[in-house]
């Protein structure tokens, strides 16, 4: 008895001569090359029957492939492979240069019954300088180990270069998080990574496929289980989140791979399912979104991205796919590893990670030469040095020139001269105030005078809550504000709860908290923002507040008032909206606000705010920053409708964004903020936007992927808050004597001079691609071997 075997054709993408694509420019290049299968065919033995569809489909060659690499064979099979007509013998590609090739590819698989498969790829061959960049997830520890699971859950980056091992970027830490679930108003479920894995999107761009997991490491439905984020093609550390894919199976998904299939023009992802059995599909564009209406979503008009799976995702097929997987290991303290996938990547797209993923330190150090007429040579007192860094970014730092070489010169004849310096580096002390969190310093100039201010939460033992003050300091320097300078003896209080009973302008007495003031000159007027609490069961108490009860309040100095003299303040009053209710979503049972801060663009001014609601009963809602434009001649009323700017939904921000401050450089406006817990994982973020775009719409604001500041982790078995810094945040902006940048912030200080957060200060640098560098060392900021310099005079 016989039987009849139908034939199948392979589908016309395979069948016709098509070229795999160029990974060299903007465009990607097709022409020919074939694949010709007519018929299934018997594995060795008999014992099943192979689809040359289904070999054809999943057998791929990457389009970037590093020298050394063993090309792809499918199980049971035998290759042949020529490059750029040429004879392969063993399928290994070698680039004994080290500039990237481009090579021609083509693969000839046997069949058994003597058919024949033919595939051809054109690859951009890497060449020996090229490095690998590694993608991983951390198995979650502790705070104490900057490792919690919403860091832990997420994509790191590694990167390998030669014979050298692994080594992690952005100090083991995550790189890029995911995004949450919005599951009620202002209210969002966090979602981490896992098992990420790397690839080349079909423009050449650099691509992450992982596994979508909740906080607890539960993978989610199969149709949200699967991500992808994707990285500007110029700027490969940038990557932005397309969002989930349905790979249309209720299996499961995990440990999913992509890998652009030129020769077919689409993409092959492959996955383990819940039973651990091999899936894969064909996917034409993973780079093809659309938005879906989404409850409670506050962006683009409440549509988020998701990636179209209707008419682009393929059927799901069984086995494994042929082609390049690499895989890497990257260590971590204490002799722990983690699996990581690994992509060749050339040096422009490594210097690029390194620059946003390493440290950014000082190379170089010069002085322009100057010229000055005989005798006067007082103005170079002001001469600076010029400071360059290893991203191409610059900064200048002011010099202390050797004054006997300045004696000499104001004597000198005509011709020309060399004078020493050392470029100033103020140091200020590791703990600039103990127990204050929330800093402030503002530098205040009247009657040509500068003086600088100090206010800050008082956090002694953690009781902010119950504070009785709102301490100001007033110094003439910086240095002086700070406790080893005698800051603490300096402070004196502008409010008072026990001693004053102090009131408010709608005649509630406030009953603690005093938390977060921030000075700004607001009209022409300094000013005080911050948020008291009150007993919400007497509102003429002084005792017993409550955060449920706090709200941003302002109060301001007289005109020709003594900073520090309490009674030249005005008595504090509530900020309201413009109908003159309190800030809050007037839906709920009761709302509070915090954190708020001012700033000024293009002539408008604007206030931000951290807000939250809270219900009587259910979950409360998540702080969001809000944003409201405000006439400096009413300060106390709203000018606009609020509206959120800064939704704090991904993992490592934990359900909170608050005490944003603003810092202007260049054309744009970056809001600089706290997320997580007030704790040991609090941690920095920043969102930044266009200075002439509508900075009250959330859409003009763009979230940096990572943190701008972060916890340090610590060595096993200690617990030493002053040497590693843990749980900065809640920063302002000032500059000092010499008119360079100061971040003014608090760390974790329980056993640090008490329990209670503590101030420190830092210069800030910018970096080349528009951050401010917030953790900078003075080592990096300016290198011992670049901190003597010499200006060349010329005397006339």
């Amino acid at each position: 008895m016989s039987s009849i075997v139908k034939k199948r054709s392979l589908p016309a993408a395979v069948m016709m001569r098509v070229v795999a694509l160029v990974v060299v420019g903007a465009t990607a290049h097709f022409g020919p090359a074939a694949v010709a299968a007519e018929q299934p065919m018997a594995a060795p033995g008999g014992s099943r029957t192979i689809d040359p569809v289904s070999i054809a489909d999943s057998w791929v060659v990457p389009p970037v492939l590093a020298t050394g690499t063993r090309l792809p064979v499918p199980a049971d099979h035998e290759v042949t492979w020529s490059v750029d007509g040429v004879a392969l013998p063993g399928g290994v590609l070698v680039n004994a240069g080290v500039e990237a090739k481009v090579v021609r590819i083509a693969g000839t698989l046997m069949r058994p019954d003597g058919g024949k498969i033919e595939k051809r790829f054109t690859v951009r061959l890497l060449g020996k300088a090229a490095s690998h960049l590694l993608s991983y997830a951390r198995v979650p520890t502790s705070a104490h180990d900057a490792n919690q699971p919403e860091v832990a859950r997420s994509v790191h980056f590694a990167l390998r270069g030669g014979d050298r091992a692994a080594a992690p970027l952005n100090d083991d830490y995550g790189a890029v998080f995911a995004r949450g679930d919005y599951v009620a108003v202002d209210r969002v479920a966090l979602r981490g990574t896992i098992d990420p894995s790397l690839f080349y999107f079909a423009d050449g761009s650099l691509g992450i496929i992982a596994t979508r997991v909740d906080m607890a490491g539960k993978v989610d439905p199969p149709s949200t289980g699967t991500i992808l984020f994707k990285a500007d093609r110029a700027h490969p550390d940038d990557f932005t989140e397309l969002g989930p894919l349905d790979l249309r199976t209720t299996e499961g998904v995990g440990r999913p791979r992509a890998v652009w299939d030129a020769a077919a023009n689409r993409y092959v992802v492959s996955w383990i399912n819940g039973s651990g059995k091999p899936r894969w599909t064909t996917v034409k564009d993973l780079a093809r979104t659309e938005r879906h209406e989404t409850p409670f979503f506050p962006e683009t008009d409440g549509r988020r991205s998701r990636i179209v799976s209707a008419g682009n995702v393929g059927e799901v097929r069984s086995g494994d796919v042929a082609t390049i997987d690499g895989t890497g290991s990257v260590p971590h303290p204490g002799g722990a590893a983690s699996v990581a996938s690994s992509l060749p990547i050339d040096g422009d797209a490594a210097a690029a990670l390194h620059r946003r993923f390493g440290r950014i330190v000082n190379v170089a150090a010069s002085v322009a030469p100057q010229t000055v007429t005989a005798g006067r040579v007082a103005a170079l007192q002001s001469v600076r040095a010029k400071l360059d860094y290893s991203d191409g970014s610059h900064a200048t730092r002011a010099v202390d020139w050797n004054v006997a070489d300045l004696r000499r010169l104001a004597r000198a004849r005509p011709g020309k001269y060399v004078v020493r310096g050392t470029v100033r580096q103020p140091a200020y002390p590791p703990i600039f105030a103990y127990n204050r969190a929330d800093p402030d310093v503002y530098r205040w100039e009247r009657n040509g005078k500068v003086r600088y201010l100090f206010v800050a939460t008082d956090d002694t033992n953690n009781g902010n809550v119950s504070s009785p003050h709102l301490p100001i300091r007033v110094a003439d320097t910086i240095a002086q504000l700070a406790d080893e300078q005698g800051g603490r003896a300096r402070e004196v209080d502008l409010l008072n709860r026990r001693t004053r009973r102090d009131r408010t302008t709608e005649g509630r007495v406030i009953a603690g908290c005093y938390w977060a003031p921030e000075l700004h000159e607001i009209g022409g007027k300094l000013s005080i923002l911050f948020a008291p609490c009150f007993n919400p069961k007497d509102d003429q108490s002084n005792e017993n507040g409550t955060w449920v009860t706090v709200q941003s309040h302002i109060m301001r100095l007289r005109d020709g008032g003594d900073p520090a003299n309490a009674a030249d303040w005005s008595k504090p009053s509530a900020v309201r909206k413009a109908d003159g209710s309190f800030l809050g979503r007037p839906d709920k049972d009761r709302n509070i606000s915090l954190d708020m801060s001012y700033f000024e663009v293009g002539g408008q001014a604007y206030y931000t705010w951290s807000q939250r609601y809270l219900t009587d009963a259910g979950p409360l809602g998540d702080p969001l920053t809000w944003i409201a434009k405000v006439d400096p001649s009413r300060p106390t009323s709203l000018a606009s409708v609020p509206t959120p700017i800064i939704a704090p939904d991904l993992s490592v921000e934990e359900n909170l964004a608050e005490g944003a401050f603003a810092l202007q450089h260049g054309n744009r406006v970056t809001l600089v903020y706290s997320s997580s817990s007030v704790s040991p994982t609090y941690v920095v973020g920043g969102a930044s936007a266009d200075r002439n775009a509508d900075l009250t719409r959330i859409d003009s604001w763009r979230k940096w992927r990572a943190p701008l500041q972060k916890s340090a982790p610590m060595p096993a078995g200690v617990v030493d808050y002053r040497r590693y810094e843990q749980g900065p945040g809640h920063g302002s902006f000032t500059t000092d004597e010499d008119g360079n940048a100061l971040y003014v912030y608090h760390t974790w200080g329980n056993g640090v001079g008490g329990d209670g957060r503590d101030t420190r200060v830092r210069r800030v640098h910018w970096a080349a691609d528009g951050r401010p560098l917030l953790d900078m060392t003075a080592g990096e900021e300016v290198a011992p071997a670049n901190r003597s310099v010499t200006m060349t005079v010329t005397v006339r």
